[in-house]
């Protein structure tokens, strides 16, 4: 094939000059396959068996009860970031960045992967599992994948069933943790607020009795004047603003209570699996030997061009 005649620019693929360089050096040629494609059967039938099949699961995050999930963060910004709560009513793109960044981090350490092994009850030991879990989080998306790899379909499912068992269970003992602690602070706050409020009650009382003796004191009785007592209702503006504001507080804090009693299973599992475990062939044997026969094929006769070409330099000397 000619540079002249070529139609697909500069470089192109001269068979003729790769037949006739690959019988110059076909022992070289022959070689090099051979070593090339024992690494790739050996990587077929001993290494790679271990990725056959592969279990995956899709994992999200709750974005359910937005509005509370804000009042509790602009509250307790230190617990909402402990229980992964969504600021701003509105779940981002950096907040999914930022928890589906913690995810891989904790279930690759070699501390959860132990407790992995434990769990599972088979013969396989740390370095293994750790080669065997792969996460995928590509960004900017509101899931994240957790795939495992085995060589039959059974343990590979049975794998990552162990692997999401286990960090749903350890992330909702620790939300439950932060949950317990929060729902006391707020229950402590509210106790607060009532006796707060219980003490401006009564001062409203005692400033209402003290206001109407004082009235009634001060009038002439000879002036047959009728008297209009004030009743409790009535209150000094500044008192008034400050019962005003407790109450107002002590509302919106109930509301938070409420909120977090009848949602206890979003604010201690807010991590969500959707759908079942997906079990695949990873690829098949037969398309692995096949891939290793070109690659032999394209190293091998890349490697004899550097061969001849070295060759050829030295005889020019």
């Amino acid at each position: 094939m000619k540079n002249e005649n070529n139609r697909y620019g500069a470089v192109a693929i001269d068979i003729n000059n790769i037949l006739t360089v690959s019988n110059k050096r076909k022992w070289w040629f022959t070689g090099i396959f051979l070593v090339i494609l024992s690494i790739g059967l050996v990587f077929n039938f001993f290494i790679a068996r271990d990725y056959q099949y592969r279990a995956s699961t899709i994992v999200t995050l709750s974005t359910e009860n937005l509005r509370f999930q804000r009042m509790i963060s602009d509250e307790y910004p230190e617990e909402a970031n402990s229980l992964w709560l969504i600021k701003g009513g509105k779940a981002t793109n950096g907040y999914y960045n930022h928890y589906f960044g913690i995810i891989p981090q904790e279930i690759n350490s070699e501390e959860f992967l132990s407790e992995v092994i434990y769990n599972l009850n088979m013969d396989i030991n740390l370095r293994h599992l750790q080669r065997l879990v792969l996460t995928e989080y590509g960004g900017n998306v509101s899931f994240f994948i957790i795939n495992t790899f085995y060589k039959n379909p059974e343990d590979a499912k049975k794998i990552n069933e162990t692997i999401i068992d286990t960090y749903t269970d350890q992330k909702e003992e620790n939300f439950r943790k932060i949950y317990n602690e929060l729902i006391g602070k707020v229950e402590e706050e509210i106790f607060i607020l009532k006796e707060d409020l219980s003490e401006l009650s009564f001062e409203a009382e005692e400033y209402a009795i003290s206001f109407n003796k004082e009235l009634i004191e001060n009038i002439n009785i000879e002036d047959n004047i009728i008297i209009e007592l004030k009743s409790t209702g009535y209150l000094p503006p500044e008192l008034e603003n400050e019962i005003e504001r407790i109450t107002g507080r002590y509302n919106y804090l109930r509301d938070i209570l409420d909120n977090l009693v009848n949602n206890e299973k979003l604010y201690t599992s807010s991590i969500e699996i959707d759908g079942d475990i997906r079990v695949d062939e990873n690829f098949t044997h037969f398309r692995n030997i096949l891939l290793s026969v070109v690659a032999a094929l394209v190293i091998g006769i890349i490697f004899i061009y550097i061969i001849d070409f070295i060759i050829s330099i030295k005889n020019r000397r």
